[in-house]
């Protein structure tokens, strides 16, 4: 579950020292790692929210109850897994002299809202996946160029000027730098970049919500 990471950050630390150049204030590891649980933590549920509907045709079709049972039931899959790898995480931070901090009382506004975040994107994928059979592909080349839109393996200031505006428009990236900040800075983030995030997502679960209730009823003949 964190082993792949761990390695992963190992071998990233490696290009990004002696062969990329760039300069890390912390170590790369609890750097990355601070950012890939919370990234997997979207992504995953964008991925499972993909086939959540298709996956269970059977019993949408034999059985009637609410349908946002599948996005509740995939979520509560998500946060568990969270759990565990965000106790690894922090085991594997201690090695590099990383430990919680007074600023940890941050983190369940951040959880909030990323969770917010990731239903509204869950709710609406999986609105969507029911009219579009080629959703699950879409998700996965759009999660792939987020994953290198959103400042997870890199710190945003090793982003040329011209290409900040990309940062500006992605709602996770200063998520995946406010999280940054408390875990590994020991620093409150920027309470005002954190305004973005939490209108999108709100809005994001209104749309989402409202979509998947208008064709719940159809889900099972659309399919």
């Amino acid at each position: 579950m964190i082993l792949l990471p761990v390695s992963t950050s190992i071998v990233l630390s490696l290009a990004f020292s002696q062969f990329m150049r760039v300069q890390m204030d912390v170590p790369f590891v609890p750097f990355y790692l601070a950012a890939l649980v919370h990234y997997n933590l979207f992504s995953n549920g964008v991925s499972q929210s993909a086939v959540a509907i298709s996956n269970r045709i059977g019993i949408i079709a034999q059985v009637y109850f609410p349908r946002e049972v599948l996005i509740v039931i995939a979520f509560g899959e998500l946060l568990v897994d969270f759990v565990f790898t965000f106790t690894a995480m922090l085991i594997i931070n201690a090695l590099f002299g990383i430990f919680p901090n007074e600023h940890y009382w941050i983190l369940p506004i951040l959880w909030l809202i990323l969770m917010i975040v990731v239903a509204g994107l869950m709710l609406t994928i999986s609105a969507l996946s029911v009219i579009v059979r080629d959703i699950p592909q879409l998700v996965q080349v759009a999660l792939q160029l987020l994953f290198f839109l959103t400042p997870v393996i890199y710190p945003i200031t090793s982003m040329p000027e011209r290409f900040r505006i990309l940062f500006v428009i992605n709602p996770l990236a200063p998520l995946v730098q406010s999280f940054r900040d408390v875990i590994v800075y020991n620093r409150s983030p920027d309470a005002v970049t954190l305004f973005y995030p939490l209108v999108f997502g709100g809005a994001l679960l209104v749309f989402g919500y409202t979509l998947f209730k208008s064709i719940e009823d159809r889900m099972a003949d659309m399919l």
